[in-house]
């Protein structure tokens, strides 16, 4: 609950409780008269602490600034283990604005690697952050733009394909494609075959259409498939297919930056796979610290593990080290 909201109801509970005690008459017995007393004076310190030190009640201050899934999966924790050092992450797209840095920024569309559009731009601000206004999930992994979307969001199974193969050879350790198509591409399938093959981790959302049917790439074996759930930590009701994506991550009313640099809070399977990816790329990024053989089918078991909230975000990092060299997490 916000901090503010809280004192707000406490005192008014306290003010109620104060004038009934006396219409009752109650106040004329001292121990009643004495705690009515010391209520007051600790709800007056209560709120010198609230307004002085950012002290809150079920949320931080960290949750309250950048949104509800910074709490929820931990950032302040995680971020002792990794910020994402080694990794470079192909963040498949619309492309980028002209204020995010990148590795290497690459087009299949249009002229250049500008977002247009604002959906990559979002994406990056999710995976790398934006100033002080968005916090990054991975803010010190690298990122390997591959514009494939137009303004309109059109793509073509060429393209992608191009783009997928372009971030193997740029030496991607994650690709994030937060896109996808009812539509099967054996050209796709053979390039993300061989990004899997040279142990890049490939993530991709689920979709956003409230149906049964996850899109693909999600629906490939071996990719790492996102749905989203909402602040009441259920499913959230766009996604598509939630119960057979590998994880259902915070998508909905994450804080982000559009292309103009406007800050909003925006839904989507989008949003979720952005934070998997960064995600992927810290256990990735733990696991090269900690000399651990991390295999994408680890990567896929750990993160299900977490969607069965059989261990969370935070705890899922020294399962790399406790349970290195078995068959999966549990």
């Amino acid at each position: 609950m916000n901090s503010a909201l809280f004192m707000t109801i406490w005192f008014i509970l306290l003010l109620i409780a104060l004038i009934l005690h006396k219409q009752l008459g109650l106040d004329k017995y001292p121990i009643i008269r004495y705690s009515v007393i010391g209520l007051m004076v600790l709800v007056f310190i209560s709120g010198i602490l609230v307004m002085f030190t950012g002290i809150s009640f079920g949320t931080s201050k960290w949750s309250e600034e950048y949104g509800w899934h910074v709490d929820y999966m931990g950032y302040e924790e995680i971020h002792t283990y990794s910020t994402g050092e080694s990794q470079r992450i192909a963040l498949i797209d619309t492309g980028v604005s002209d204020f995010q840095e990148v590795t290497n920024l690459i087009a299949f569309v249009d002229s250049d690697g500008v977002d247009y559009n604002g959906h990559g731009t979002m994406m990056y601000s999710i995976i790398k952050g934006h100033e002080d206004e968005v916090l990054g999930i991975a803010p010190n992994a690298e990122i390997n733009s591959i514009k494939v979307m137009d303004f309109e969001e059109s793509i073509t199974p060429e393209n992608l394909t191009k783009a997928i193969e372009k971030a193997i050879n740029l030496e991607s350790t994650v690709i994030s494609l937060s896109l996808g198509s009812y539509l099967y591409s054996e050209s796709v399938s053979k390039a993300i075959d061989l990004a899997l093959d040279q142990g890049i981790t490939v993530v991709s959302s689920t979709g956003d259409f409230e149906s049964a049917d996850m899109l693909f790439p999600a629906s490939k074996s071996g990719v790492i498939s996102v749905g989203s759930i909402s602040d009441n930590m259920k499913v959230s009701n766009f996604t598509n297919a939630p119960n057979e994506a590998v994880i259902n991550a915070p998508g909905d009313g994450i804080k982000s930056v559009l292309n103009n640099k406007e800050i909003e809070y925006n839904f989507g399977t989008s949003q979720a796979t952005a934070l998997i990816s960064g995600y992927v790329a810290l256990l990735r990024d733990y696991a090269i610290q900690e000399g651990v053989d991390l295999t994408n089918e680890d990567i896929s078991s750990l993160l299900t593990v977490i969607n069965n909230s059989k261990t969370d975000y935070i705890n899922a990092f020294s399962k790399l080290t406790e349970e290195r060299g078995q068959n999966s997490f549990r």
